[in-house]
């Protein structure tokens, strides 16, 4: 599997995981390779391919906002025109950042996610 592969994969893990219904996370990430190019997947990397596909920002905006167990989150605050990346739950304590750009805010989120159903929170 090609590093251009493995991030496409990535980037429309939330769009193929709520179409298929019946898979986790954790197996589609091994499918898309991402184990074998962790290191190479930055958030600069995960921000560049959201720029070109925000069809896949909405939808883990939308991944992150149907998520209720302990973990990452992103969501828009509307009234500051800005974007929450923060932990919920859990018993780790963890600092909120905020972001201007929501395709920044999503890479970022994206990366921690994806490491932490990896086992690398």
């Amino acid at each position: 599997m090609t590093i251009e592969e493995t991030i496409n994969g990535i980037i429309r893990l939330p769009m193929v995981f709520h179409s298929l219904g019946n898979a986790s996370a954790y197996d589609l990430l091994r499918q898309s390779g991402y184990l074998e190019s962790r290191e190479a997947i930055t958030e600069d990397v995960l921000y560049k391919a959201l720029a070109l596909h925000p069809e896949c920002v909405d939808a883990w905006l939308a991944y992150s906002e149907d998520n209720r167990c302990p973990g990452w989150y992103v969501r828009e605050e509307a009234a500051n025109r800005s974007y929450v990346l923060g932990y919920a739950g859990g018993s780790q304590d963890r600092p909120s950042r905020v972001f201007a750009d929501r395709v920044q805010a999503c890479a970022n989120y994206i990366k921690l996610e994806i490491d932490g159903i990896m086992g690398n929170p």
